[in-house]
């Protein structure tokens, strides 16, 4: 005798699917699972210091500054793209902004309480950022600004790291997405920027 059995959505009724070669049908979605009571709201925020600067153009070199997004109290965070903007004249890749290559380095890691992970080797160059962002030929922008170079290299966080949801920084926790300069990049760059976009949710516990 037969064994039948189904998989049903006991708050929808909506059971499960399978296929005339008999495998489970499987979709995945484009955003986390979502219930009636759940939210969720589009983020575009600059990496910024404690203190609230975004404008990356500090001296690192004696003391290192730290730029970043931390944990939200109430929501989830997810950084689903990560874009880089450095802007001065004379760019080169071989450079970082119109400096020569960085000594240091600007790093970047993912903080959580059981410690730092660092995501791939300090960037010294522009090129180094292209690279960062998964570019194999990054290109430098003319007239971005009046008539300065432009690089502006953007970090796909699900193409590069298989992250289909992006960079989550959990709610209530000091998990921090965190770029630091270890260089004096206080002169010589007309602009220096990171921003991040995704979204905000509420957390999994609540939207279970």
């Amino acid at each position: 005798m037969g064994v039948f059995a189904s998989i049903k959505d006991a708050l929808t009724g909506v059971s499960s699917r399978v296929t005339p070669s008999g495998a489970l049908l499987v979709v995945n979605e484009e955003q986390p699972p979502k219930v009636a009571f759940d939210r969720k709201f589009v983020i575009s925020e600059f990496f910024k210091t404690s203190g609230g600067v975004q404008d990356m153009r500090v001296d690192g070199s004696v003391t290192p500054v730290e730029f970043f997004i931390e944990a939200d109290p109430d929501d989830d965070i997810y950084i689903r793209e990560i874009q880089i903007l450095i802007v001065d004249a004379g760019s080169t890749l071989a450079k970082f902004g119109n400096l020569g290559r960085l000594t240091n380095g600007l790093e970047f890691f993912y903080e959580q309480s059981s410690g730092v992970i660092n995501v791939g080797s300090p960037m010294q160059s522009n090129y180094d950022m292209g690279r960062f962002a998964g570019e194999s030929e990054p290109v430098i922008l003319s007239n971005v600004i009046g008539n300065e170079e432009g690089f502006s290299p953007t970090l796909d966080v699900e193409k590069k790291f298989g992250l289909q949801f992006g960079i989550k920084l959990r709610s209530g926790t000091k998990q921090r997405a965190v770029f630091k300069v270890n260089d004096n990049l206080s002169v010589g760059i007309n602009t220096f920027e990171i921003l991040a976009s995704g979204f905000r949710r509420l957390p999994d516990a609540e939207a279970a």
